[in-house]
């Protein structure tokens, strides 16, 4: 599921960034088993929605929690990530949140829409929190001198490439991988939906992490804010 080579469809037919009726995450978890194989199990790669949520839905089953809960209590608590939630009703409770926008960057997308998707796309977070989350990566697991998560299991498991296909790149647990040199490489993932759009990208060796948080879909954004 994290290597992305299941096969499943990128989105499921309830509860997408294409639908915008309002659904509830068990609705859309529901409707997974409605959708069809792109390719055998294990043979390439293709990202897919689908294995972020389903992977939150066994880690749920599996431990008797919630997937929000068991996030904040194991990650967003220990990394100090305070205003980080897939909590939507404690995400809008905060007075300056924002909303998102259409395609133009002239029109609200009826606020902040509550995501089915809510593993896959349902975080909400801030740049200072997200710099936190990048520092962790940085630092191999560790926050504040102290080890969250085994080197080992950080480098070795979650930056490693779980399968190589001629002609794509790199895929590893939730990054795309790149080379830049024969030294370094590129972790980097990005998201968009509902009005907003985010991009997190790590070069691990030199010590390098960017965050992009911007409340618009609008692809051309960021060069437009060049152009002004």
């Amino acid at each position: 599921l994290l290597s992305h080579t299941t096969g499943l469809s990128h989105h499921a037919p309830v509860g997408n960034y294409h639908d915008s009726n309002p659904h509830t995450w068990q609705e859309h978890l529901n409707s997974i088993q409605n959708t069809w194989l792109r390719f055998p199990v294990g043979t390439r790669f293709d990202y897919s929605n689908l294995n972020i949520d389903l992977a939150a839905y066994i880690l749920e089953t599996v431990t008797n929690t919630k997937f929000q809960d068991w996030v904040g209590l194991k990650v967003l608590g220990p990394l100090n990530m305070n205003r980080t939630t897939f909590n939507y009703e404690k995400a809008t409770s905060f007075d300056n949140h924002l909303n998102g926008y259409t395609a133009d960057g002239l029109h609200t997308i009826q606020g902040i829409i509550k995501s089915p998707m809510m593993a896959s796309g349902g975080c909400f977070s801030t740049l200072e929190d997200m710099m936190k989350l990048v520092k962790f990566y940085l630092h191999r697991g560790e926050n504040q001198e102290k080890q969250i998560v085994s080197k080992s299991l950080l480098v070795d498991e979650m930056f490693d490439i779980k399968f190589i296909n001629a002609g794509q790149n790199g895929y590893s647990f939730g990054f795309d991988k790149r080379a830049i040199s024969e030294e370094n490489y590129i972790l980097s993932h990005t998201g968009s939906g509902y009005g907003f759009r985010s991009c997190m990208i790590l070069v691990p060796n030199l010590n390098l992490g960017i965050v992009l948080l911007y409340n618009s879909i609008n692809q051309n954004l960021l060069s437009k804010l060049k152009a002004d």
